[in-house]
C-alpha cells in the first residue's frame, strides 16, 4: 500500500503537507478545510505554516519514485528517454515530456504537446508504465516551473 502524502502549491511556494482538516465553523452552518504544512525550499524552508485549502493547489504523492529516487506528485514534469529513436535526443534515444496527472483515479502521464506522439494509444499513459523502465525523471512541476510547458520546435522537428 503507497503512503498517502500531499503538497501545496501557495502561489508563491510549495509546502508539504502534515495536516489536512474538514471541519464546521462555529456556527455550524459552513466546512471550514484548513491545512498545516512546512516550507520546502527558500529561506524559510522547515518552518511551519497554516493555510485554507480553498486558496492552495493541492498535489497527491503517487507513491512512485522517479530515476534518482525523488518521490513522483500529481502536477509533476518527467522526462522519460527509453524510446529508441535514431532522429532524437542522445545516443539513439527520444525525450518524450509528461504531465503527472490524476484521472478516473489512476496517475497518468500526458504527452506534453511538444513531445513526438509516437504512442498508439494517444497521449494517456499509465505512470507506472512510463517510469518502470528506470529512466524517468523529474524536471519540474507545472507551477514552479510553468515554462516546462511550453512547446518549443528544433530544426522543424518537435522535441
Amino acid at each position: 500500500m503507497r503512503e498517502i502524502k500531499f503538497q501545496a502549491w501557495l502561489g508563491h511556494a510549495m509546502v508539504q503537507v502534515v495536516k489536512l482538516d474538514f471541519m464546521l465553523n462555529a456556527a455550524g452552518d459552513e466546512y471550514i478545510n484548513i491545512g498545516v504544512g512546512y516550507f520546502l525550499d527558500g529561506e524559510h524552508k522547515g518552518t511551519p505554516i497554516g493555510f485554507e485549502m480553498s486558496k492552495v493547489k493541492l498535489r497527491e504523492y503517487t507513491g512512485l519514485h522517479d530515476k534518482n529516487g525523488r518521490e513522483i506528485y500529481e502536477g509533476d514534469i518527467i522526462v522519460d528517454g527509453s524510446v529508441p529513436g535514431p532522429e532524437y535526443g542522445i545516443g539513439g534515444y527520444m525525450f518524450t515530456k509528461y504531465e503527472v496527472k490524476m484521472v478516473n483515479g489512476c496517475f497518468v502521464v500526458e504527452c506534453i504537446p511538444d513531445c513526438v506522439n509516437d504512442h498508439v494509444f494517444g497521449n494517456y499513459h499509465l505512470l507506472y508504465e512510463v517510469i518502470a523502465d528506470g529512466f524517468a525523471e523529474v524536471v519540474g512541476n507545472i507551477y514552479e516551473n510553468p515554462e516546462l510547458l511550453e512547446v518549443k520546435t528544433n530544426n522543424h522537428k518537435t522535441v
